[in-house]
């Protein structure tokens, strides 16, 4: 086949439009909203928990404030193609005070006042009003935008809220300075509400949702959360033992997390040492923190229910099934 020049006096006055472009075009990496189409659940897939808190689909935080419910992870079928699970929360006591499902995303320096555009799927058990709303944290002090009142129904919609941020005087707090996005669920009453293609990118245009492989968004969480969980008996790491109770393992993480991450453990992990014995051992910690950012790998301590060998080398393995342990270092 011969090759030709296109010059762009051949190409038609309407053959490009910006809305060809969103609609074909490969837009690259936009949405700012981690685990939007709420694929990740590394921690649980429901949970009934209250107050502030990271209870079931990774980055999604939440408070139920003084009533009751479940947060679940709602399989879609084909309600919606090609999502396949969205965020449910079914409130079964009502709350006096709002609940909020949202998502921090970190650093307030890049939203400082720019335009964003928010976009979701929503749907719920009867006809109920659920508001967004954007908090700009700076100078650890609250900058919300004027929320947005959305009329959510029984079938599936998409809606839109696209606002210019707050320009906030003071300096960046790098502890506390994120944007919080924010779903404020109604009071006084019960009802499911579900979520799923949640998107937040830079300009005033909506574009289609960015649908992201598995292994892409998990590492996108994990940066914030990991958690290594295993099979009865599968190894999670070797290590040392730097005295008769104190053994220590190093553990690398598949992405850098955001900080030095807290460190829990559940049915716990036990160490098998050279002697051959067992020995059960509780109370993960960081053995020594950096303070320093974007952490790759850590040396974890744990305490021993029984006498060790001093400079052994330890193999550290779930007690059962269901063993894990956790690294937290979400904002």
């Amino acid at each position: 086949m011969a090759l030709s020049t296109i010059k762009t006096a051949s190409i038609a006055n309407d053959a490009i439009t910006a809305d060809k472009i969103i609609n074909d075009g490969n837009l690259g990496v936009r949405n700012l909203i981690i685990n939007g189409a709420l694929t990740v659940w590394q921690r649980s897939t429901s949970s009934t928990s209250t107050g502030w808190g990271y209870y079931t689909a990774d980055r999604w935080n939440t408070n139920l404030r003084d009533g009751a419910g479940t947060m679940s992870q709602y399989d879609m079928g084909s309600e919606l193609q090609p999502f396949i699970y969205a965020f449910k929360t079914a409130m079964t006591s009502a709350a006096t005070t709002s609940p909020v499902v949202q998502q921090k995303i970190e650093d307030s320096r890049r939203f400082k006042n720019q335009t964003v555009t928010f976009s979701f799927y929503a749907k719920a058990s009867k006809a109920i009003t659920v508001d967004t709303q954007f908090d700009l944290l700076w100078a650890n002090s609250s900058n919300a935008t004027t929320a947005q009142s959305n009329s959510i129904t029984t079938s599936w919609q998409r809606f839109t809220y696209t606002v210019t941020l707050p320009n906030p005087s003071g300096s960046y707090n790098a502890t506390y300075d994120h944007l919080y996005c924010k779903f404020i669920l109604p009071i006084s009453d019960t009802y499911d509400f579900y979520i799923t293609g949640v998107q937040l990118e830079l300009g005033s245009t909506a574009t289609p949702f960015e649908h992201r492989s598995y292994g892409d968004e998990l590492r996108r969480c994990q940066r914030y959360y990991y958690r290594i969980a295993s099979d009865q008996y599968a190894y999670f790491a070797t290590g040392r033992v730097i005295n008769t109770s104190d053994p220590l393992c190093a553990i690398t993480f598949p992405t850098a997390m955001r900080l030095t991450p807290s460190v829990t453990s559940s049915n716990t992990a036990t160490w098998y040492n050279n002697a051959g014995s067992i020995i059960g051992v509780v109370n993960p910690a960081v053995h020594y923190s950096s303070g320093e950012s974007n952490i790759n790998t850590i040396d974890v301590k744990f305490q021993a229910s029984g006498t060790l060998s001093s400079n052994n080398s330890p193999m550290m393995y779930a007690f059962n099934p269901a063993g894990y342990i956790d690294f937290d270092s979400e904002l």
